[in-house]
């Protein structure tokens, strides 16, 4: 006698679920829900990804963003190894097929970095690690002036020697004011050829507010109230430096695509994160100009900066993101990693919790796509490892995560 409620119980709960399949279709047809909801399933591709807890590795530094406690650390990655540096400068690695198979057990490599240090970039290149760091002082607070301490790779003990530093400048900070309010400037890298030598083009705190290549009508103008930085470019071999761009707030992603052509990824104020293309001897508006405004900014107040830094003689960015993402690092998706992403660059984000996949036009002029995929996760840092065709995240959370992304 319960057969016919049994059968039609079953018809019900398969109404449902049809009628479940056809709201899932719907809402992936919505636009951008398909990118931000659905990740790893994208506008084109359907990708494969996993995450991996670091529950081994207990950091000494943690701080509190936007009211969730996260530990920060930077990657690089060569053939089948995974490098990882946490903001306090421990250094470890493991090898991905471990990772892969959900069994990561990291192996810390012993250093000769000064302590105690605030790490702000990872760079291997051609055998060579190339940290930049800057160091604190008795209190815990940062010294505004950066450090790039060089090494040969090694999965043992790693010898450092200093290649460039800045004159130690403390800030001039209120008394009982905290130390977080005084983050590391700038510090993000990447390597650059020209001339047959070889650079480092990386972000530095702008220590006597220089503001260099300002327009004429600017030239006699600085502003002590704003953390500048610049652009600048450090021999390899030498350590000698040349300022290469500046009027910048704090750009936290250089990408080096070749000698003529240099994009930036850089924090706003109160919106304003931009995509730049770096050209030498340019002045990129801050802090006269900007698409951003200050944090205390009220509807009632008049607007700060320039909103057109054309008309004010500086460099437009090629992109500007208002309200701002938390933008972070830029990375070059090799044309080997899917037959459609083409030509295609991701830029990460911390605040948004996003990646965001991009192509320009051939001359680097403008953007022309950008694709929202959300990780669900501060994005510090990203890699590619070329020999597997994979994307590494560093993501910020209580322990920190490694992710990664493959077809």
């Amino acid at each position: 006698m319960y057969f016919p409620l049994l059968i039609d119980d079953n018809k019900k709960l398969s109404d449902i679920i049809n009628q479940s399949d056809i709201e899932i279709d719907r809402l992936k047809a919505t636009k951008d829900l398909v990118n931000e909801e659905f990740f790893p399933e994208t506008q084109f591709v359907k990708l494969n990804y996993l995450e991996t807890d670091l529950i081994n590795i207990k950091p000494k530094v943690k701080s509190i963003k936007f009211g969730q406690t996260v530990s920060s650390f930077y990657i690089e990655t060569k053939d089948d190894v995974v490098f990882l540096i946490f903001e306090d400068g421990s250094i470890y690695y493991d090898y991905l097929d471990q990772i892969l198979n959900k069994k990561f057990d990291p192996k810390k490599i012993e250093t000769n970095l000064p302590q105690p240090i605030e790490v702000t970039d990872l760079k291997l290149h051609e055998g060579n690690f190339y940290i930049s760091f800057v160091k604190k002082d008795d209190e815990g607070c940062n010294f505004k002036s950066t450090n790039i301490f060089k090494a040969k790779s090694s999965l043992e003990n790693i010898a450092f020697k200093k290649l460039f530093s800045q004159n130690e400048q403390k800030w001039e900070r209120k008394k009982n004011l905290n130390c977080q309010i005084y983050s590391a400037p700038g510090g993000t890298m990447d390597i650059f050829k020209a001339d047959n030598n070889e650079y480092i083009v990386i972000s530095l705190f702008d220590q006597n507010s220089q503001n260099h290549y300002l327009p004429v009508n600017y030239s006699q103008k600085t502003n002590l109230t704003y953390k500048q930085t610049q652009i600048a470019i450090v021999d390899i071999t030498n350590g000698d430096l040349e300022v290469y761009s500046s009027g910048h707030r704090n750009p936290t992603g250089i990408l080096v695509i070749d000698e003529n052509t240099i994009l930036a990824t850089e924090h706003g104020p109160m919106g304003g994160d931009e995509i730049n293309r770096i050209l030498k001897n340019k002045n990129y508006g801050f802090p006269f100009a900007s698409y951003g405004e200050n944090y205390s900014y009220k509807y009632t107040d008049t607007l700060s900066f320039l909103k057109n830094h054309d008309e004010g003689g500086f460099e437009e960015p090629l992109y500007a993101f208002v309200p701002s993402i938390g933008i972070n690092k830029i990375i070059k998706i090799p044309n080997t990693f899917n037959s459609k992403w083409q030509n295609n660059y991701l830029v990460s984000s911390l605040k948004n919790l996003s990646l965001y996949r991009i192509t320009f036009d051939k001359n680097f002029t403008r953007v022309i796509t950008m694709e929202r995929m959300r990780i669900k996760k501060r994005i510090r840092d990203m890699v590619y490892n070329h020999k597997h065709d994979y994307i590494i995240l560093s993501l910020e959370d209580a322990e920190g995560t490694l992710g990664i992304i493959y077809n």
